[in-house]
């Protein structure tokens, strides 16, 4: 067994979602058992309905070699990060790894608001959020269920204003420029147009605003991305919009990691529309929505 501090996180895939499930089911029976109620999420989620969570939630797991011992996972909604399924192995529990899990996922979403429901006998889980900077902002009994706690954790009122940040788009429909437009606009920056292809050194954040077509980024972002090293941008973030808001751009993702540029976990991704279909989207909601995803990495 190694240390705490030599147990490596990193981002899980569908690889390792059988045996999450099984983490997870070991480690919330001990809930089962304290509510009487052994049909919680965590012990009844089926493999199907991990893989499609995993289509809008960003999954960390905590390894010990080959063995995952801990994960957690999150996803962003309504402009703030929701947090759940914090677990870690009852052999590796009192060594860290929780405070470590939630660090890691609060690095994947920046400076947003992050919240978290818990039961109300879960003294274990709120002494340890309480710690990390959360607090109770409600309970709530709902008939037949335990009470839940929901607590919540705000950003850091200080914010940089030193980082040299861009924010590039490519669009057919004009939907993706309107969403860089509005981040940019927040952000005290110039949305730049990549068919222009417009020349980037140094720049610490780099927001790549996109369309998907048939599924897939357009010819003239992913050409322009490939000219894109570390020496250009040090980290990307990624904002999709698509007739489908469970598809990202996972092309633009393979073409920056590959050319050794950090691509931030955290996507935002929000409908667009085609012809007939999802008409009205992007809409306000989901704009500002973006931008308040777009203001947490600053």
């Amino acid at each position: 067994m190694k240390s705490a501090a030599e147990i490596k996180i990193t981002r899980a895939d569908e690889r390792d979602f059988s045996e999450i499930l099984e983490l997870q089911k070991l480690a919330f029976r001990e809930n089962a058992l304290r509510y009487n109620d052994f049909t919680i999420t965590p012990l009844t989620q089926t493999l199907e309905e991990l893989a499609a969570q995993a289509k809008d939630h960003v999954i960390l797991k905590a390894a010990d070699g080959g063995r995952i011992v801990g994960t957690v996972r999150g996803c962003l909604k309504n402009g703030y990060c929701s947090l759940g399924k914090l677990c870690v192995h009852p052999d590796y529990q009192n060594q860290g790894i929780g405070r470590r899990l939630i660090a890691a996922i609060e690095s994947e979403f920046g400076s947003v608001t992050f919240r978290f429901v818990t039961g109300y006998l879960d003294e274990k889980n709120i002494a340890l959020y309480q710690k990390l900077g959360y607090r109770i902002y409600q309970s709530e009994r709902i008939p037949g269920d335990p009470c839940s706690v929901f607590m919540e954790k705000k950003p850091s009122k200080e914010r940089r204003i030193d980082m040299n940040i861009t924010v590039l788009y490519r669009s057919i429909t004009g939907h993706s420029k309107k969403i860089a437009r509005a981040v940019a606009a927040e952000l005290g920056v110039e949305a730049r147009d990549v068919k222009a292809k417009p020349g980037i050194r140094g720049a610490d954040l780099a927001f790549i605003v996109g369309g998907l077509y048939s599924g897939r980024s357009l010819p003239e972002m992913t050409a322009y991305l490939q000219t894109l090293t570390p020496d250009n941008v040090k980290k990307a973030v990624l904002i999709t919009s698509s007739v489908s808001d469970k598809t990202g751009q996972d092309e633009a993702r393979r073409i920056l990691t590959a050319n050794g540029v950090e691509v931030a976990s955290a996507e935002y991704r929000c409908g667009g529309n085609f012809l007939f279909i999802k008409m009205g989207h992007p809409n306000k909601r989901e704009i500002a929505e973006a931008v308040a995803f777009a203001k947490g990495f600053i």
